[in-house]
């Protein structure tokens, strides 16, 4: 998915070898330069990682004709690329971009919800490898909880993330879990 598409009052124009960040530094979206080694770098590499994961998840989708669950991972992708613009604009929703709030979460919970009524109980320790797709969003799970973990610590330690982000990737994880499960 091309972020023009989902943000066309946000078109960007990115230079991608800029030479600035030769020396050790990087510039968030704010326009804030700091040292890559930086936790928020962390975080966005986090989250960063985590839309590539749901990327495969996608791909594999389109591969078993599942077109309701390309657009679940497509709907996913949008929130956690706007999770990211935010962290990475000093927590302030870009210009023409719209927010992550209450609404966003309240969907993935209807979802887990609805997955657990289909799944049931579950019993037993899970070892991902069943299929390709479980695997894969597994492996998501997995990501998002490092995402989750890295921007918990970023609260903690260095800028208030808001509550509505740290819910919606809590949430987020749960999501994936059971998505791997029905798979």
């Amino acid at each position: 998915m091309v972020v023009d598409e989902l943000f066309p009052l946000y078109n960007l124009v990115m230079k991608i070898s800029t030479k600035t960040g030769d020396k050790g530094s990087s510039g968030l979206y704010s326009g804030r330069r700091l040292r890559k080694s930086e936790l928020i770098f962390e975080v966005l590499g986090d989250i960063d990682e985590l839309n590539s994961v749901l990327g495969l998840c996608k791909v594999e989708f389109k591969n078993i004709g599942d077109s309701s669950y390309v657009d679940l991972v497509d709907t996913l992708q949008d929130d956690v690329y706007r999770i990211m613009a935010i962290i990475g604009n000093d927590m302030s929703v870009p210009r023409g971009m719209r927010e992550i709030d209450r609404k966003e979460s309240l969907y993935l919970e209807q979802y887990i919800e609805k997955l657990e009524q289909e799944i049931g109980d579950i019993k037993q320790f899970i070892s991902p490898g069943e299929n390709e797709i479980s695997t894969r969003l597994h492996l998501a799970r997995c990501v998002c909880r490092r995402a989750e973990r890295s921007i918990v610590a970023y609260n903690d330690d260095e800028q208030e993330v808001p509550e509505y982000v740290l819910v919606y990737i809590n949430r987020l994880s749960d999501l994936l879990f059971l998505l791997a499960e029905k798979f």
